[in-house]
């Protein structure tokens, strides 16, 4: 098996508003969520850049859970995508538009 080399990792504070984590075909990513929020909320994934995404319209490709309080959820997981880019958002609810400051990292290549 080759080694992964990785880009610089994504590390973002991300709330309601749908922020580019990358972009280009064939994304393969490992993926780690730090939440530190008061309340729980709802990391929305979109395999295609921010600017194609309408948050509260567009549905997202993926959507993780988590709850309120000093969690950290270690996903490590990989999406290959054949898609334009990687975004995402953080919400109250599954598809919802109103934010949830979150501390998110994310590992790609």
């Amino acid at each position: 098996m080759l080694p992964i080399t990785y880009k610089k990792p994504f590390s973002q504070l991300v709330g309601g508003t749908v922020v580019n984590v990358t972009t280009g075909q064939n994304i393969s990513i490992l993926t780690f969520i730090a939440a530190n929020p008061a309340s729980a909320g709802y990391v929305q994934l979109f395999y295609k850049v921010a600017a194609d995404v309408t948050l509260g319209t567009t549905v997202a490709d993926t959507v993780i859970p988590f709850p309120a309080g000093g969690v950290i959820l270690d996903v490590g997981w990989h999406i290959n995508s054949g898609h334009a880019g990687l975004s995402i958002a953080v919400t109250t609810d599954r598809t919802g538009l109103t934010g949830v400051d979150t501390d998110i990292f994310i590992l790609h290549t």
